[in-house]
């Protein structure tokens, strides 16, 4: 019994590995469409300066990714916005940002979609000495962030975000195995309603919860053995006394049945004659 639960918690974390592996590959190395523009280099900035650069999805909007790393000599603002704001940024008037990053000095991501428009990045010193970095810039209409691009968008490399995201990621691997070994045990396919929950999501586990049946009693497995019993157990050997010698008896003769009277005849003529008689009346000869 105990093997068996072994064997059957093995293939249980295999499948668990198979799909986040199946996840990751589908989300990070093959994203949905690569991106329609991409750019990268390093640019500086000296104190009380700024460094822009423009992106265009006015044809119907898309996606966008971005990071700054690298930061040496300081540490620096790094501010998305569209157009108008970007050029009442330029005025010296309050704007507003889509995001903004204040006072890294490290790296910051960030991955998000866009509405159609003009968009602005803006990396601005923040400091009192001269900084130079490393810029990332992918964008587009078809444009869809890939996995770990989206788990570490949203700051530090390592940080809070990214530590939700794959606490968050656990969870749902969690969820997916509970639906597994729950559907087993109402009897129903757990291998169908992962699938249903892993492709639906929510939507599949709200309607597992809904339709899950009752868990079926089950008779113990004892009580369809009899127990083993043995042979009985065997009496001990005793001597059995002398067996007493067969008693002689005569043997006994057949009842003697009565021979019925036969007719006697004459010895000299051949006469049937009564036994009683002592002559023959037709010879005269003489019978006893």
């Amino acid at each position: 019994m105990k093997d068996g639960k072994v064997e059957r918690n093995k293939k249980m974390a295999v499948l668990v590995l198979a799909l986040a592996v199946a996840f990751i590959l589908s989300s990070s190395f093959l994203p949905a469409v690569e991106a329609v523009e991409s750019d990268e280099g390093n640019e500086s900035i000296s104190s009380g300066d700024h460094w822009s650069y423009m992106v265009d999805l006015s044809s119907s909007g898309g996606g966008i990714s971005y990071t700054i790393d690298d930061i040496n000599g300081g540490s620096v603002n790094v501010i998305l916005m569209d157009s108008d704001n970007y050029a009442r940024y330029l005025l010296g008037e309050t704007y507003s940002a889509i995001e903004e990053d204040d006072d890294i000095s490290w790296t910051v991501s960030e991955s998000l979609t866009l509405d159609a428009g003009t968009y602005v990045l803006v990396v601005e010193n923040a400091g009192g000495s001269d900084v130079s970095f490393h810029y990332s810039v992918k964008y587009g209409a078809d444009y869809t962030p890939s996995f770990w691009e989206g788990l570490l968008a949203g700051g530090l490399l390592g940080g809070a975000t990214c530590i939700v995201s794959i606490i968050v990621l656990l969870i749902w691997l969690y969820v997916l195995v509970w639906v597994y070994k729950d559907a087993k045990r109402r009897g129903k396919s757990g291998a169908l309603w992962l699938l249903i929950v892993f492709f639906f999501s929510i939507l599949g586990l709200i309607v597992w919860l809904i339709v899950r049946p009752p868990i079926q009693q089950q008779v113990p497995y004892q009580q369809y053995q009899q127990p083993y019993q043995g042979p009985p157990p065997q009496q001990p050997y005793q001597a059995q006394p002398p067996q007493q010698p067969y008693q002689q008896y005569p043997p006994q003769q057949p009842p003697q049945q009565g021979v019925p009277n036969m007719p006697k005849r004459c010895p000299n003529c051949g006469m049937e004659v009564d036994p009683s008689w002592n002559t023959c009346p037709n010879c005269g000869a003489r019978l006893h």
